[in-house]
């Protein structure tokens, strides 16, 4: 993700879409990762979502996959 421009808009936007409400976020100081807390009923839609939109991100191994915890 370190140089990637726009990666938390494009998480909300992608979001947004979805109608998914975003109750926290954090991204390190590093820019290697960002956390974000959503309600539970709302957690796989979100995973597919940010998925979706960073799909060639990811295939090129740009990005890592989502994880859920």
């Amino acid at each position: 993700m370190v140089g990637l421009v726009g990666t938390a808009e494009r998480i909300f936007a992608a979001l947004s879409r979805c109608d998914i409400n975003v109750m926290l976020i954090t991204q390190a100081s590093s820019e290697h990762s960002i956390c974000l807390a959503v309600p539970p009923h709302a957690m796989a839609a979100a995973k597919e979502a940010i998925e979706e939109e960073f799909r060639r991100e990811i295939k090129d191994k740009i990005v890592d996959e989502v994880v859920v915890w």
